[in-house]
């Protein structure tokens, strides 16, 4: 059990620590991340209420028409319910959501930092060896049967996914503010997308390809 337990608690503090380094980086980016999606969200949720400042100047065009002796029948004012538009509704849409992804990968990247932490707590804390390795077996058997290591390498993927949707309302909103600016950055994300595509795809022809990405593995077993 000696020699068992010398071979496995470095394979465990490894990946253990690998997950870690991963975990901390994830959310050193999704909160900087979601700090910059919430000052956008600032700026366009506005989109999604009505001016506050409407019933002021319908107030004021019906004095001023009181006041310039306007007839009865044009100091009648119809009221508009407010509608935002489809633009609006779509951009706030993405952000929201990316938002939303963005703080779930921060929660779950704590979560497995925990459940690192717990995993091999449970198993230094036996004194005996034997006790150590047939604890070691228990919690490694349960991690594989549930498979803790796609669960790591799926919060990356929802990051990114975060990032896309992120994009995707950063075109919209700026497509409804200066056309132009909207293009120059739609080729930039065109670009970086088909570079995320190739790169994704990339290992599925090539195994000895250091560059993948989350989807790599789904694209490989997909088409295998």
């Amino acid at each position: 059990w000696s020699v068992y337990m010398k071979e496995a608690i470095p394979h465990d503090k490894a990946l253990i620590e690998s997950w870690s380094k991963d975990m901390d980086g994830i959310l050193i980016f999704a909160g900087l991340f979601s700090a910059i999606i919430t000052a956008f969200i600032i700026e366009s949720y506005n989109g999604l209420m009505p001016d506050p400042n409407e019933p002021t100047i319908a107030l004021l065009q019906q004095i001023a028409q009181h006041l310039g002796g306007s007839t009865s029948e044009n100091q009648t004012s119809t009221t508009t319910v407010f509608t935002p538009t489809s633009s609006s509704l779509r951009v706030n849409a993405f952000w929201f959501l990316s938002l939303c992804l963005a703080l779930t990968c921060a929660l779950a990247a704590t979560l497995v930092q925990q459940w690192a932490r717990n995993y091999l707590q449970a198993i230094q804390r036996r004194p005996a060896p034997y006790v150590q390795a047939r604890i070691r077996a228990y919690l490694y058997e349960g991690m594989v049967k549930f498979k803790m290591s796609a669960v790591v390498e799926g919060i990356p993927a929802l990051l990114h996914a975060s990032v896309f949707f992120f994009f995707a309302g950063l075109v919209d909103f700026l497509y409804q503010i200066n056309r132009q600016i909207a293009w120059v950055t739609i080729s930039i994300v065109t670009a970086c997308g088909t570079l995320y595509i190739l790169i994704t795809i990339l290992p599925v022809f090539h195994r000895q390809s250091p560059f993948r990405t989350p989807l790599s593995e789904l694209v490989w077993v997909f088409l295998r």
